[in-house]
């Protein structure tokens, strides 16, 4: 849509597949379009991506952040490497984009961010606890900049939102994982019940 209304633009996507897809999509447009394979996790490929746009296109004046990954688990069986994962791409990659071109954005003079958040960060689910920590904190990092741009007259030339659209569909592999790892836990769950249960037999054996 960005395209067809004549704007140019600056592409990312850890997938160099899917950024293909997607460049080649928008080039119906005859827009310039630049692209690069970042890892939105990955803070100095950021920063090296937003100074690149820079330089290509001369200014910039959108940028979306809507990178987004789903992780099913409760907060008893999620690793903290399932929690490092989402919150590094669906927090912290929020965070690495807007101040990685917040500098390129004000510089504008016409400066726009939206960052996509979830209704996941409007109410907490179930089963959803990186999800919701990692929205949630989209939320409330918009509404703090937000709160800033009334103080400092800069912050304040940025136009920024945050979207709140449903959540992305479960990576395949990764629900295999989860549920690999809640058996896991369900496991030693019964395994230690048998244990205790067994020890609590020996001591009252040994007390008749």
């Amino acid at each position: 849509e960005l395209a067809r209304r004549g704007c140019n633009l600056s592409l990312s996507d850890i997938n160099t597949e899917n950024l293909d897809a997607t460049a080649a999509l928008a080039s119906a447009s005859s827009v310039k379009i630049t692209t690069r394979t970042v890892d939105v996790a990955d803070r100095a490929a950021m920063h090296a991506w937003a100074d690149a746009t820079a330089t290509e296109h001369g200014k910039v004046n959108f940028v979306f952040n809507n990178a987004g990954v789903a992780l099913v688990g409760a907060v008893n069986t999620i690793s903290y490497e399932g929690l490092e994962w989402i919150l590094g791409i669906n927090l912290w990659g929020v965070i690495h984009g807007t101040k990685a071109y917040l500098p390129h954005l004000i510089s504008s003079g016409d400066g726009h961010v939206i960052n996509f958040s979830s209704v996941f960060g409007l109410a907490g689910i179930p089963g959803q606890c990186g999800y919701n920590i990692a929205k949630f904190g989209v939320r409330g990092f918009k509404v703090g900049k937000a709160i800033e741009g009334q103080f400092d007259e800069a912050a304040d030339k940025l136009k920024q939102m945050a979207a709140n659209p449903p959540p992305p569909q479960p990576n395949p592999e990764m629900v295999k994982i989860q549920a690999q790892q809640q058996m896991d836990a369900a496991r030693l769950q019964h395994d230690q019940q048998i244990a205790a249960s067994d020890a609590q037999l020996r001591a009252q054996e040994q007390q008749r």
